[in-house]
């Protein structure tokens, strides 16, 4: 098993002694805002090197509390690594559904299915975040390498700058994403309704339109990110 440990720096304490509390991370756990919990160890999955790289420098310097910190490339290696140091914080990287990442991560839920694992990705991998989430992932982070080091829109560590407020739908247009976030189709949605499949559409395409998404499986992971779907 190939495991890389990266050192925490010590953290210098203020002159008087005081401590400040660690940071805290809220997930957003399939559309509900759970308690938060310290963070004091993290494991990292990402077939590249530069993606563990870069996510260990952001995660080391987003959460103070933190204490030990591990990367793997293997999808073996992950079980190996949570089993034998089950960490607070699971991260999971899914950047090419061809590349086996989203096996590793379907594999390693069915194996811990209560494990805090947050995917993350690039926009264009919305689709697979969003189907994790729905088989038990906790979260999901858009994030890549190239867009800088520190996490971006979605599941964040620490703070959550930036995020819009949710969009006002109707009743009808929440029914329908929820709907959708249980992989319902559209006739299917339409019988539970009472309305034609048309008019699911039609409700389906306002909705994107509120919230900015290009289809349905953005559209789910955007309900899933404001809480809009539970």
């Amino acid at each position: 098993m190939s495991v890389d440990a990266a050192p925490i720096p010590p953290r210098r304490e203020p002159p008087d002694g005081t401590r400040h509390p660690p940071v805290m991370t809220t997930a957003v756990l399939n559309g509900a805002q759970k308690s938060t919990v310290a963070v004091r160890s993290v494991l990292i999955y990402d077939q590249r090197a530069t993606a563990r790289e870069a996510l260990t420098h952001a995660v080391t310097a987003a959460i103070s509390s933190l204490i030990h910190i591990a990367c793997v490339a293997d999808p073996s290696d992950l079980s190996t690594a949570f089993a034998g140091n089950p960490a607070d914080l699971v991260l999971i990287g899914l950047h090419d559904a061809t590349a086996g990442t989203v096996d590793a991560a379907e594999l390693f839920l069915q194996r811990y299915p209560s494990a805090p694992v947050v995917v993350f990705g690039a926009v264009d991998d919305t689709p697979v975040l969003a189907a994790a989430v729905a088989r038990g992932a906790r979260g999901l982070m858009l994030w890549s390498p190239w867009c800088g080091r520190t996490p971006v829109r979605g599941f964040s560590i620490g703070a959550r700058p930036g995020l819009r407020s949710a969009p006002q739908l109707t009743l009808i247009q929440r029914t329908v994403l929820q709907g959708m976030s249980q992989g319902r189709s559209n006739r299917d949605i339409a019988e539970a309704l009472g309305i034609s499949e048309d008019a699911v559409k039609s409700h389906a395409a306002n909705l994107y339109r509120k919230l900015g998404a290009r289809d349905r499986a953005h559209a789910v992971a955007l309900g899933l990110r404001q809480r809009l779907v539970s």
